[in-house]
């Protein structure tokens, strides 16, 4: 099932369209839900795949592609481009290599590897390492918090949730066993440079199979059911 959520940052009372700069907390302590999507049905065209092999196969999206870096990485995008402090999270099963991407405040849905777009990714996988990297992935982008703990090693055919977020200055990023209770934030950078806009999701010389992503956004009072007393209490 696919569903969006609400416009982060935008509120309906009484007939009024209200425009709200929010301030939020370092890290997200609760969040609406932006979009999700479990893959019941065929993906339709909220996602933009600029390139690479997805297919939507038994409830789930599958990306049968493994070729190289640069000439066949898979990305696949979902958003707005005036997305701002998104966490996106997803279950990935790899079927062969194990080296995925995770994308927040994209500027656009393109390739990322190339420097066609700026924003937060999360690199994965090469050799047990995870990075966060500004402005695209390694080695396009600044590399800005690294882990070589093996924490983050894919193995073949066991599903993972992952989890990859910015709020403020703040990016964060965490993996652990799909089904089993979330640990804190394991990898975390900060950095003062704006990005806002779309999530993504990518692999290179992986394949596998997405399922349940879910993207949320802190600080959002919904639109039905948001009161002028929640709108206000956002500038306390």
């Amino acid at each position: 099932m696919r569903q969006w959520g609400n416009i982060p940052g935008v509120f309906m009372v009484r007939n009024i369209v209200i425009a709200v700069c929010l301030s939020l907390a370092a890290l997200p302590s609760s969040a609406d839900i932006l979009f999700q999507d479990s893959f019941d049905t065929a993906p339709d065209d909220a996602w933009v795949i600029p390139n690479g092999g997805w297919q939507w196969s038994d409830g789930r999206f599958q990306n049968t592609s493994s070729c190289g870096f640069q000439t066949c990485m898979s990305p696949i995008f979902v958003g707005r481009p005036d997305w701002v402090d998104a966490t996106l999270k997803v279950d990935f099963t790899p079927t062969s290599g194990g080296v995925i991407y995770l994308m927040v405040g994209m500027s656009a849905p393109s390739l990322f590897e190339l420097g066609a777009a700026s924003g937060w990714c999360l690199d994965m996988g090469w050799g047990d390492h995870a990075a966060i990297v500004y402005g695209g992935s390694s080695p396009a982008g600044q590399e800005l918090a690294e882990d070589w703990t093996g924490l983050w090693h894919l193995s073949v055919g066991v599903t993972y949730t992952v989890e990859f977020g910015k709020a403020g200055d703040q990016a964060f990023a965490r993996i652990y066993p799909a089904g089993s209770a979330a640990p804190d934030w394991q990898l975390r950078a900060t950095d003062t440079r704006p990005s806002v806009g779309w999530c993504g999701f990518s692999t290179w010389a992986t394949t596998g199979y997405l399922d349940n992503v879910v993207v949320t956004g802190s600080g959002v009072v919904p639109v039905e059911s948001g009161t002028w007393g929640e709108v206000k209490a956002l500038y306390r």
